[in-house]
């Protein structure tokens, strides 16, 4: 987290959610580095690009709860196997995942349920097909690939932009 606060200070109080709520709701543990990042940029969008997600956001598009349940019925309802592939070839199911990011394109940035792996980012577009994991969490996922150190091929070869910024939807 210390890279993305050193970056893009927020300009807003840490929000504080309560997470047993939406723990209940989704049947999954919220990672730690994931909560953190939920609190300190919920409902905030870096580089016009990436949108973090936030619980009882009043956008739905920007709920956490909605959208992850959301992703969670469309790649149920995929017949697409490199799905089913990729998350077994990494011994999850499609609700171990916590949508933790949005992207203008419709790609969705995951946390996995920490009893099944700790410190993974998983990124997905969804038309595609196209999955990408990165053992980082999702506050340095965020942080190392608006600073270019870290690529990601599901996203544009245009994002980042030069001077990335961030404000709060």
């Amino acid at each position: 987290m210390e890279q993305l606060l050193a970056a893009f200070p927020p300009n807003r109080e840490i929000v504080s959610v309560n997470w047993d709520p939406v723990e209940e709701d989704l049947g999954l543990v919220v990672p730690g580095p994931c909560r953190a990042l939920v609190e300190t940029y919920g409902g905030a969008r870096f580089d016009d690009f990436i949108s973090v997600l936030m619980p009882g956001a009043e956008n739905e598009n920007l709920d956490l709860v909605s959208r992850t349940k959301k992703i969670w019925w469309a790649l149920d309802e995929s017949d697409d196997e490199d799905d089913a592939e990729f998350l077994q070839e990494h011994g999850l199911s499609i609700r171990d995942l916590v949508a933790w990011g949005v992207t203008g394109n419709g790609d969705f940035c995951f946390a996995v349920n920490p009893s099944k792996v700790s410190e993974v980012t998983i990124v997905c577009d969804p038309r595609e097909s196209d999955w990408e994991s990165f053992r980082v969490t999702p506050d340095d996922f965020l942080g190392q690939i608006l600073e270019g150190d870290l690529a990601c091929s599901v996203f544009p070869g245009s994002f980042p932009s030069g001077a990335p910024t961030f404000y709060y939807l």
